[in-house]
Order: C-alpha cells, then structure tokens, then sequence
C-alpha cells in the first residue's frame, strides 16, 4: 500500500508507544558510547542516521501489521456477508447484519469501529439506499480517488472494484462476492507463504549477528590490540559492537515478529 507524507505521520502518531520503546533503547546505546568516551562526532555521524533508519523501519513494520488486520478484517466481512446473503437477506441487511455482528465481537478482541475496511462497507450500506451494489461500490470508490484523506488501501480498493465488476456479468451478488473472497483467501495466502520463507533465514542472520560474530570481532580486536593499539580503531570497534550490531538486531526483530 502506497502511503503518502500525511499517513505516514499519522503511523507515527499511532505507534508512538512502540517507537518510544525503540527510541529508548537507541539512547541508551548512545550513552553507553558517550560512557566509553567514544569521539561524539563519529557518534553522532553514524548512530543518528542508523536510529533514523530503524523507526522508519519500525514504522514500516507495523504499518504491515496493520496491512494484515485489513486482510482479516475484509475476510471477516464478506465471509459474514456471504452468510446473511445465503440466508436470502437482502444485500443492505447481508451487509450491515454482517457489520453489526463483527464489530460487536470484534477481531482479537479490539474494536473495528474505526477500521477503514469497517467505515468503507458502512458507507456502502449507506450508498445502497439509493443505488444497486455495483453503483454504490463506484460511488464510494469515487469518493475514495478524489479525496486526500481517505485513500483506501490498494487491496480493498481491488476487492471492491472485482465485486463491482463480477456483480455487472452474473448479476448474483453472492456469486462476486464468493469470487472475491477466495481470490483475498489466496493472497493472504500466498503472503504467509512469502513471510514464512524469510523468517527462517531472519532466525540464521540473528544468531550470526548476535553470537557468531561479535564473538570472533571480541576475539580478534584483543589479540589485535596486545600487539597495536589505536584509539580510532578502538572507537570504531565500540561503535560496531554496541551500536551497530544492537540496531541491526533490532531491525531482524522487527522482521521476525512482523512476518
């Protein structure tokens, strides 16, 4: 999902806690170095840019949880939809029962109220006072094009446009809307199937940057140092070892608990 400046700071405003947590854990490496009297200008020319880096990554982590909470949410939907349509409801009743019921259970225990997915089929059920489903869906993707603010994410937008469009040939809503609900089962499957290829290989590279590695650097920089010493080498060790290495672990945690 494309995500434009406004959004993006509005991420930032939503995940302020976790970013808090992560900025905190970034001072504190960063006086650890000042303890060790590492040169703050080295610091400050490394440390910054690479805290810049990982809560822009923590942001983009969790906006992906946030991503996968849409998916589920959007199948939750249709799949309740699909019931009530069965049911020989009405596609207003199917639509609006269907919200009714998932917001008073909630997902994972948390309101959807507020969820895009939840506000963009509330302003459909709205629409089909006065129009057909097809008509309703066009006019709230309209709406959603021409306005900044309320963008919907690409694959609701997609999912929408494909009932649109199935409703139009077979004119069996329940048909487009059971099309469409399989083709988001297969991209969240597909999804899962992608993130769970990488995580294997996230758990090797943290094993090897956390204990592998700055073993031997340990290791390697005393015995370097009983022959030469330098305290710009010394510095740029510290920087690698209490820094770098503690943010790019950081960065695979973020990895890991997002996929």
């Amino acid at each position: 999902m494309k995500i434009n400046a406004r959004e993006y700071i509005k991420n930032i405003i939503m995940f302020k806690k976790q970013l808090a947590i992560d900025a905190s854990a970034i001072g504190s490496l960063f006086l650890v170095l000042i303890f060790i009297r590492v040169n703050v200008d080295m610091l400050a020319s490394v440390i910054i840019p690479l805290s810049c880096v990982v809560l822009a990554l923590e942001v983009h982590s969790q906006n992906r949880r946030v991503i996968k909470n849409q998916i589920d949410e959007l199948l939750l939907i249709l799949h309740a939809t699909m019931i009530n349509l069965h049911s020989k409801m009405t596609t207003y009743n199917s639509i609006k029962s269907a919200l009714g019921m998932i917001n008073i259970n909630s997902v994972k225990h948390r309101s959807i109220e507020h969820s895009i997915v939840f506000i963009v089929f509330n302003s459909i059920v709205n629409e089909l006072k006065f129009h057909d489903i097809g008509n309703a869906i066009d006019s709230i993707i309209n709406r959603s094009m021409k306005s900044s603010n309320d963008q919907m994410p690409i694959f609701l937008l997609t999912a929408l446009s494909d009932i649109a469009n199935d409703y139009r040939v077979n004119q069996d809503i329940f048909i487009s809307i059971k099309n469409v609900y399989r083709r988001v089962q297969v991209m969240k499957t597909n999804m899962q199937n992608k993130r769970m290829n990488y995580i294997r290989k996230f758990f090797t590279l943290g094993i090897v940057l956390t204990t592998v590695v700055p073993s031997i650097m340990l290791f390697g920089f005393i015995a370097y140092s009983m022959i030469f010493y330098s305290y710009s080498e010394f510095m740029m060790f510290s920087i690698l070892l209490v820094g770098i290495f503690p943010c790019a672990y950081m960065i695979l945690q973020m990895q890991i608990s997002s996929t």
